[in-house]
C-alpha cells in the first residue's frame, strides 16, 4: 500500500527516494539478524550486499556505489550501485511502511524526511552498526534498539482482529504488521482496513468512515508522531478493545 503524498513540496522531497527505489538501485541482504547491532560488531557491508561508505568507521565508497544521502554529523551514506551487480538484493522494497511494516522487515529513513521507508532488517542492522541506529524503526515505527523481537505470550486479540508473528504464525490472509521488541505480537492488516494517520501524525490521514478509527501502535513519546502516521482504520468499539488488548499497546484517534 502506497502513502500518497499531499502536496508538491512533499513530491519534490520523494522525487530521489522514489526514483532508486523504482529503479532498484539501493542494495543489500540479510546480515546477522537478531544482534544488537553495537559499535563492537560494526563493519561497513553484508555478506551478500548491503554496503554503506563513510560514516564513523571510514568506510570506503566500494566500486560502481553512489554514496546516497550521506547525513551528519559523520556523513554516512547508502550504496546505490550503478548498474546493480550479481547477488545483491534490494536495501529497499519500493513502499512506504505505512501501515508499519511486516514481520521481519524494518523501516529507515534515507533523507532525514520523517517517511520511513520498507528495508529488509539487515539494512537497519548496518546503519546501527556504523552510528546511525536513528534512521531505522522497527515495524511498529518505535525507536531501532538492535533487540531481538520476542515471542508473543499469547495470540489472540478481541473482536475477530487476528495476532500474528513468532509463535503465533503468519497471516492466513493479509500481511502481519507492527511486531517490535514492544509489541510480540502482530496483527493481520487486511487491505480493505484503510490506512490512515491521527491528527497527532506528522501525516494526517482520517478514516474515510465517521465510524471508524485509527489505530496506531502506542511507542516511544519521541516516535510517537511517526507510529500515529501509519495506522490503519477499525470499527471505533473494536480499535479501542484492541488497543487496551494488545501487548504493549495502541492508541485511536
Amino acid at each position: 500500500m502506497q502513502l500518497k503524498p499531499k502536496n508538491s513540496a512533499q513530491i519534490k522531497r520523494l522525487m530521489p527516494l522514489l526514483l532508486v527505489t523504482a529503479c532498484g538501485g539501493i542494495v543489500g541482504g540479510p546480515a546477522d539478524a537478531g544482534k544488537s547491532g553495537d559499535a563492537s560488531e560494526a563493519s561497513c557491508a553484508t555478506a551478500d550486499g548491503v554496503a554503506v561508505c563513510g560514516g564513523p568507521n571510514h568506510c570506503p565508497t566500494p566500486e560502481n556505489c553512489d554514496c546516497m544521502s550521506p547525513e551528519p554529523p559523520d556523513s554516512l551514506g547508502l550504496c546505490m550501485w550503478n548498474p546493480p551487480g550479481d547477488g545483491q538484493t534490494q536495501a529497499l522494497t519500493g513502499r512506504l511502511c505505512v501501515p508499519g511494516t511486516t514481520d521481519g522487515n524494518a523501516c529507515i529513513s534515507v533523507s532525514g524526511e520523517a517517511l520511513w521507508l520498507d528495508a529488509p532488517e539487515s539494512t537497519a542492522l548496518l546503519l546501527a552498526q556504523n552510528g546511525a541506529g536513528d534512521r531505522a524503526r522497527y515495524p511498529d515505527l518505535s525507536l531501532w534498539t538492535g533487540d531481538v523481537v520476542p515471542d508473543p505470550l499469547s495470540c489472540t486479540l478481541p473482536d475477530g482482529i487476528i495476532g500474528c508473528g513468532g509463535t503465533c504464525g503468519a497471516c492466513a490472509q493479509g500481511e502481519c504488521v507492527g511486531r517490535s521488541p514492544l509489541h510480540p505480537l502482530g496483527v493481520c492488516w487486511l487491505s480493505s482496513m484503510p490506512i490512515c494517520g491521527t491528527a497527532t501524525s506528522n501525516y494526517p490521514n482520517p478514516c474515510p468512515g465517521s465510524a471508524d478509527s485509527c489505530f496506531t501502535f502506542l511507542v516511544q513519546p519521541e516516535a510517537q508522531a511517526d507510529a500515529d502516521a501509519a495506522g490503519f482504520c477499525l470499527p471505533k468499539a473494536t480499535c479501542s478493545d484492541v488497543a487496551q488488548a494488545i501487548p504493549g499497546g495502541g492508541r485511536c484517534g
